[in-house]
């Protein structure tokens, strides 16, 4: 039997088929900024509209995009409220210069530049001196230890309205092995196994409990 929290998750946003006109408005401003940035296939779309639909139903203040796609993941996350604040941190200069062409006309982006050697130290700062994040999402294109690290920090700094998105936990053994590792963490409580990313919550009122659900 599932939680009032979960069965709200899984029916108002990991299993809604609801289609938001939001989904075409943002790949539309994606295309005409720059056609060459998203070549995703129907895996990718879903996911970029999972997470429109996680931000919709968090309806967060601040998003913090670890690593990125160019900005796509970030654009689907700020979608739902003009209000939102969204940061993205990333050390990739092609990322950085695409993400800062997509999402520069937004005053609420901002856009932390690292770099290799120095990304776990500038996340720390970030998450250290920031600590009211309630969605995070860390991206695949991060290495398995760059994601453990990032899935660390959040944990250590981060308050209990915090939810956090981990996208490619099957990208590898390493990735896989990461994220049986999160769920089993005292600090996660409800975590959601769905194949393409993780979503898991901190909040320490809720039942610790693992799902698996297939989007």
């Amino acid at each position: 039997m599932h939680s009032p929290y979960a069965f709200s998750l899984i029916n108002d946003v990991i299993g809604e088929k609801y289609f938001y006109y939001a989904y075409q408005d943002v790949y539309s401003h994606v295309n005409r900024l720059c056609a060459y940035c998203f070549r995703g296939d129907s895996r990718r779309r879903e996911y970029h509209r999972f997470l429109f639909r996680l931000s919709n139903f968090k309806k967060p203040s601040q998003i913090l995009s670890i690593g990125s796609d160019g900005g796509v993941d970030l654009l689907f996350l700020m979608a739902p409220d003009k209000r939102i604040r969204g940061t993205l941190v990333d050390y990739v200069p092609k990322n950085m210069d695409t993400a800062f062409r997509l999402c520069e006309e937004n005053r609420n982006f901002t856009l932390v530049e690292s770099h290799f050697d120095l990304f776990v130290v500038n996340l720390e700062e970030l998450l250290k001196s920031k600590t009211d994040f309630q969605l995070i999402v860390i991206h695949r294109s991060l290495s398995p230890f760059l994601k453990q690290k990032a899935v660390e920090l959040c944990l250590l700094y981060q308050n209990e309205d915090c939810l956090i998105v981990v996208d490619g936990i099957y990208s590898s053994s390493a990735d896989t092995q990461n994220w049986k590792s999160f769920q089993i963490n005292p600090k996660v409580t409800v975590s959601f196994d769905l194949i393409s990313c993780g979503l898991f919550s901190i909040n320490n009122k809720l039942k610790k409990k693992n799902y698996k659900y297939y989007m």
